[in-house]
Order: structure tokens, then C-alpha cells, then sequence
């Protein structure tokens, strides 16, 4: 015996039937300030792992070694406070009343460097396998019509509260139709 989906209303808009067969949710994920957080104590941490390496005086390893490890780290630290400082993109997730997810980059402004089409800034994209979904955080896979998989992760702080829920539950109907549609293959 199977339950019936779990019907949710949708957070901006959207359209449930009555009949209970059907989801819809649209959320916008704004980059999450934690993670932007994390990004910046793992850099300051890293700066003053890189000045130590080389600076702290060991016997037991060369200057070569702990320029070449303090060089490792400053880079990476170099990485982290990029990830801190450089405003991320929100992404606005809708999803239909049949599961079909459209995922859309919110305020992204193409340089003539980037070769952005509109096929990259607003496409279908579906749910993969090794999306983690828990109550404190979503990390989603998701895979585009040309092939790209790319990860979604969204924390709490990103989205309302009630939004999260309910992407949540919208997530975790796909995940389910998706499993149930491989096991008929399978079978």
C-alpha cells in the first residue's frame, strides 16, 4: 500500500490541484550569511596557519617543506575570503504541480567575458541521486538538459522558515516518485 504525496501549498504563487496528486512550490534561495561566515573564520584560520608554517621555526622539517605547505594554505585561505567576500547569486527554485523542477539565477549580469545564455540562467533541471536532505540544511543535486550536474545547498537562514519546510517536503516527493520510477525500470 502506497500514501498518497504529501500536498503542500505553494510559497509565492503556484497552483495545487485538489485531487492531492500534485505539488507545487516556488522559493527564491538567497546566499546563506552562515556559510559566508564559515568561509571567513576557515580563511583567518588558514592565514594564520600559513604564517606559522613559515615563520615558526621547527627542526624536524625544512624551510622547503613549510614554504611549500604555509604557500598551500595561503592560497587556500586566499580562496575561502573569496568565497566570503564575493556576493553570491540568488537562485529561484520552481517547481510544478508533476515535479518538474526550473531553476533560475536571480540578478545575473553577463560580462562580455562570460558567454551566459539564457539556457544557463533559467533551465529544467532534475533531481539526482546523493541529494542530502535533513531537517537543518538541503543539498541538492541537480542535473541540467545538457548534462551539468551542479549542487544547491540551502541552509535555513537562506530561505523562510515555512519556505524551507515546504521545499523540503516538495524535494522529498520528487526523490520519492524518482525512486519509485527506477524500481519499475529495475523491475
Amino acid at each position: 500500500m502506497s500514501l498518497p504525496p504529501p500536498r503542500v501549498r505553494p510559497l509565492e504563487g503556484g497552483d495545487l490541484s485538489g485531487d492531492g496528486s500534485s505539488i507545487a512550490v516556488s522559493a527564491v534561495v538567497k546566499p546563506s550569511r552562515i556559510v559566508k561566515l564559515l568561509c571567513l573564520t576557515l580563511s583567518v584560520m588558514l592565514f594564520i596557519t600559513a604564517f606559522a608554517l613559515l615563520f615558526l621555526s621547527s627542526p624536524d622539517i625544512s624551510l622547503l617543506v613549510r614554504s611549500g605547505l604555509s604557500g598551500s594554505a595561503l592560497v587556500a585561505a586566499v580562496a575561502a575570503l573569496l568565497q566570503a567576500v564575493v556576493p553570491g547569486v540568488p537562485v529561484s527554485l520552481d517547481i510544478s504541480g508533476l515535479g518538474q523542477i526550473r531553476r533560475s539565477f536571480l540578478f545575473v549580469r553577463p560580462t562580455p567575458r562570460s558567454a551566459a545564455t539564457a539556457a544557463d540562467i533559467d533551465c529544467l533541471v532534475q533531481l539526482q541521486p546523493g541529494t542530502l536532505m535533513f531537517s537543518t540544511f538541503l543539498l541538492l543535486r541537480l542535473k541540467d538538459n545538457a548534462g551539468v550536474v551542479s549542487s544547491l545547498l540551502i541552509l535555513p537562514d537562506a530561505i523562510s522558515t515555512s519556505g524551507f519546510r515546504r521545499l523540503s517536503v516538495a524535494c522529498r516527493w520528487i526523490a520519492a516518485q524518482n525512486y519509485r520510477a527506477a524500481e519499475t525500470i529495475h523491475e
